[in-house]
This record gives C-alpha cells, structure tokens and sequence, in this order.
C-alpha cells in the first residue's frame, strides 16, 4: 500500500523522502490479513461497488487493531463503518 505513494512520486526527491520515511515507520507482518480482506470484500461485495483488495486489506487492517480510516476516496469511504471512519473538521 504504500507502494501507491511511489506511483505517485514525481521524481528522485520525493522517492527519497518515501524511502526515508518508510524505513523509520513501525511494520506488521500481516501477510495473513490478505486472505480475510479478501474473503471480507467477497461476503460484503466490495469489489461490485467499486472497492478493491488494497482498500479492502485497509479496512480489514482498521477492523483488527482498532483504528480509524481517513481517506478523501468516495467509494472506499461509503462501505466504512462509522466506527472506522476518521472525519476531519472542516
């Protein structure tokens, strides 16, 4: 998932600060939480509204440790929870 902030990198700058950033964050091994966010977004029909396996696996993430999504995407943000939703004041 944080592989989509590099597709979005534009150019060796901010490549560097990703890399850089991404070796001083904690990491899980959660390569089991792939399947059930997969079996997850299958029972809820995620992928029919538009939600894929990255957003499904965040949602399954949330869900399992207890946290709360903030996110600006339309599709991921109408199959949250509230419980799972981070909204920011405007």
């Amino acid at each position: 998932m944080f592989g989509e902030l590099f597709q979005g990198a534009k150019g060796t700058r901010e490549r560097t600060i990703l890399r850089e950033y991404w070796a001083n964050l904690p990491k899980r091994d959660e390569s089991g939480l792939w399947i059930e966010a997969g079996v997850r977004s299958a029972q809820r029909k995620w992928f029919a509204k538009g939600v894929g396996l990255i957003d499904a696996f965040l949602i399954a993430f949330a869900e399992k440790h207890s946290l709360k999504v903030w996110t600006l995407d339309k599709k991921l943000a109408a199959v949250l929870s509230a419980d799972l939703r981070f909204l920011a004041e405007t």
